[in-house]
């Protein structure tokens, strides 16, 4: 979880620099799409709402996993 959390940190400090990051797993709806709504929820929007503009962006549900949405 706290590296979760660190990474999360170093990729808003990119994107507040005006960098372009991309994140990525197997296949972008587990790990990679945890990353993407943690990212939109640290910036702002509601969890949920986070969680579901992920998924509709990726055309899957995300997470993947029970464990991972805890």
């Amino acid at each position: 979880m706290s590296a979760a959390l660190l990474l999360v940190k170093e990729i808003l400090t990119e994107l507040e620099s005006g960098r372009n990051v991309a994140v990525h797993c197997r296949q972008s709806i587990g790990r990679s799409g945890l990353i993407a709504a943690s990212l939109l929820a640290s910036s702002g929007m509601e969890l949920e709402q986070a969680i579901k503009a992920v998924s509709t962006a990726r055309g899957l549900t995300i997470p993947e996993t029970p464990e991972q949405l805890r």
